[in-house]
C-alpha cells in the first residue's frame, strides 16, 4: 500500500454580486459558506486549494471550517500587502502547517478582473508519514464581461506562461489546481494550456471524464446568476501535478465535489449550491520511484 494525499480545489464565489452586496460588503447567500457539505470537504481532504475568498465574511466562515476539520489555513492577505484590498483570493487548507507566498501575475488583468489581484500561491506542504509537496493554487482571467475574447486569451496566455516558469518541478511533486478559466476541449486548452503543462510533466486529473465544474444546466445558483449563459456545462477547475525526484503521484481517483445541492437555506426559485462552481477532488498515491536510495 502506498501512501495516498487526497486534494480538491474550489472556486467558493465568495465576490460580491450587486450594490446591496458591496454596501454590506457580503457576498451572493453568505450562508451557503458554512454549509455542511463544505466541512465534509474539509474533513476528509488532506489539502485544499479556494479561490475567490474576497472578503473578511468569506475568510471567517472558511476558517472557522478549517479549525473544525484540524486543518491548518492560509490566505494571501494575510501573508503580504498586494495591489488590491481583495487580494489574490486565494486560500490553502491543509493537514500540516503551510509555508506559501502570493505571486501577482505581472501582465495587466482586463474586464472586472482589474479590481483584483490575479495570481497564485506557492506553497510547501509536509504531510505526516508523506513525501513533501508542493503546492500551487491558482486563478486566471476570467471572461467577465463578455467583450473582448481576444484580450482575455492574451491575458490568460501570459499567465500560464508565468504560472509553468514557477510551477515546473524542481524536485519535489508538484500539485497545480485551480480556476484556470479555460474551457477542456477548448482551442485554448488543446493548443495553450495543455502543452504549456504537459510540456514539463503536469499530468490533467478528470480530463476527458464530463467532469463539469461551471454547469449552468444542474446548477441552480449559476442559473440564478447568469441565466443568459449559452456556452453550456463545461469544466474551468482542474487539477494537474507532475512527479519529483524521487516520488511519483499516481491518480487513484477523480470526480466533482460540491455538486449537490445544499439544505442550509434556498434562494428565490433556486435549490441552494455552495457555489457557482462546483468542486474538484482527487485521489493520489505517492509511490516511490523504483531505484531510490532511502537510508540516511
Amino acid at each position: 500500500m502506498h501512501p495516498t494525499v487526497r486534494v480538491a480545489t474550489w472556486n467558493c464565489f465568495g465576490a460580491i454580486a450587486s450594490l446591496r452586496g458591496f454596501l454590506a460588503a457580503s457576498p451572493v447567500f453568505p450562508r451557503r459558506l458554512r454549509a455542511r457539505a463544505i466541512r465534509s470537504l474539509f474533513a476528509r481532504c488532506d489539502v485544499v486549494c479556494v479561490q475567490e475568498n474576497w472578503l473578511p465574511f468569506v475568510t471567517d466562515a472558511l476558517e472557522e471550517a478549517a479549525e473544525l476539520a484540524e486543518l491548518h489555513f492560509w490566505h494571501d492577505r494575510a501573508d503580504a500587502p498586494t495591489r488590491s484590498p481583495f487580494g489574490g483570493g486565494l486560500a490553502i487548507l491543509a493537514r500540516a502547517p503551510i509555508r506559501a507566498r502570493f505571486v501577482p501575475f505581472e501582465s495587466a488583468a482586463t474586464g472586472f478582473d482589474r479590481f483584483a489581484d490575479k495570481g497564485f500561491a506557492i506553497a510547501e506542504v509536509r504531510l505526516p508519514g508523506r513525501a513533501p509537496l508542493r503546492v500551487v493554487n491558482v486563478h486566471m482571467q476570467a471572461d467577465d464581461p463578455r467583450h473582448d475574447p481576444p484580450a482575455f486569451r492574451r491575458a490568460r496566455a501570459a499567465q500560464i506562461e508565468a504560472l509553468v516558469a514557477a510551477a515546473k518541478p524542481n524536485g519535489m511533486p508538484t500539485i497545480v489546481a485551480g480556476d484556470l478559466n479555460v474551457a477542456e476541449g477548448s482551442a485554448e486548452y488543446d493548443q495553450v494550456l495543455r502543452p504549456a503543462l504537459e510540456t514539463h510533466g503536469f499530468v490533467d486529473h478528470g480530463a476527458g471524464r464530463g467532469l463539469h465544474t461551471f454547469d449552468v444546466v444542474r446548477n441552480d445558483l449559476l442559473r440564478h446568476l447568469e441565466p443568459h449563459d449559452r456556452h453550456g456545462p463545461r469544466r474551468l477547475d482542474y487539477l494537474w501535478s507532475a512527479a519529483g525526484q524521487t516520488t511519483e503521484l499516481r491518480e487513484k481517483s477523480a470526480e466533482l465535489c460540491l455538486h449537490e445541492p445544499i439544505d442550509e437555506e434556498t434562494i428565490p426559485g433556486a435549490r441552494a449550491f455552495a457555489s457557482d462552481h462546483f468542486g474538484l477532488e482527487v485521489e493520489l498515491e505517492l509511490v516511490t520511484k523504483p531505484g531510490t536510495d532511502l537510508s540516511f
